[in-house]
């Protein structure tokens, strides 16, 4: 498929500023290919890409634009809205149908609703799964987060780092739903590993949740804990920041919740 001109322009901007001109009878396509370099944030660096020069000549091609902005950088969750254009043109017609696929790459495994309410999650969902839920319904600004996680059998587990169970009566009805619709048993903890003048409820949830998907029990991951609270909100500080140094140090540009399980385990030993 001979592909000799292709531009992607956002919100009416072309990135790159010079559309990709490849001619790979004529094996000229060494800027298309350095730009896999740039635009995955690999030049300079030892990070290898998965189709080498003589696979791109010969047809196994990859085109990648960054669209992050300098002032995406610094942002925790940067969010950009707008409109993408692309346009394709080949060097002789399409004898058959093609198909174009675009997708998107991004430095997470979070899946965020857009509602951000377990209400209207659907009942079926792929299993198992784990969520990170906030007692404050999303018009608020948030209160405290809390665990929680549905295997394939059935069996469900409620953490929350104070050690209340899910039938607190300060804590949502839809929580405790959310498990009883799709559970046969709940389980809970009731130690408080969480200092109560801390804001670490999150780095509990992250900490407790990247366990349990490796396949760690509740009574082992509690074994990690210490009986001072305050170590423990350290503990689990550490933990989210070496665990977040450790997606940027790696190539992300596979499957995301395969590839970050496999860097969970291999940095943290397991």
């Amino acid at each position: 498929m001979n592909v000799e001109y292709l531009a992607l322009s956002r919100d009416g901007k072309q990135i790159p500023s010079k559309a990709f001109q490849p001619t790979f009878d004529q094996r000229t396509s060494v800027r298309e290919f350095y730009n896999l370099f740039t635009a995955t944030s690999r030049q300079l660096k030892d990070l290898p890409l998965s189709i080498n020069r003589l696979e791109y000549q010969q047809g196994y091609t990859l085109y990648a634009f960054n669209l992050n902005t300098a002032d995406d950088l610094d942002a925790l969750s940067p969010v950009s809205t707008g409109n993408l254009r692309m346009e394709m043109r080949f060097g002789a017609p399409l004898r058959d149908t093609a198909t174009l696929i675009v997708y998107a790459c991004y430095d997470s495994i979070l899946e965020i609703n857009s509602k951000r309410e377990l209400s209207i999650l659907p009942k079926n969902i792929r299993l198992p799964a784990y969520v990170v839920v906030n007692t404050h319904p999303s018009h608020l600004p948030g209160e405290h987060w809390l665990a929680l996680a549905v295997e394939r059998d059935g069996f469900g587990t409620f953490f929350d780092s104070y050690g209340f169970t899910p039938e607190l009566k300060y804590y949502p009805e839809t929580i405790l739903n959310f498990l009883k619709q799709r559970c046969s048993r709940i389980q809970f903890q009731d130690q408080q590993l969480q200092s109560l003048t801390s804001d670490r409820c999150g780095h509990h949830c992250v900490f407790f949740l990247c366990h349990k998907a490796c396949g760690f029990s509740m009574k082992q991951i509690l074994s990690k804990y210490h009986k001072n609270v305050e170590k423990n909100d350290a503990m689990v500080h550490n933990f989210v920041k070496k665990f977040s140094n450790c997606i940027k140090r790696h190539d992300l540009y596979v499957t995301q919740m395969n590839c970050t399980l496999e860097m969970f385990q291999e940095c943290h030993g397991l």
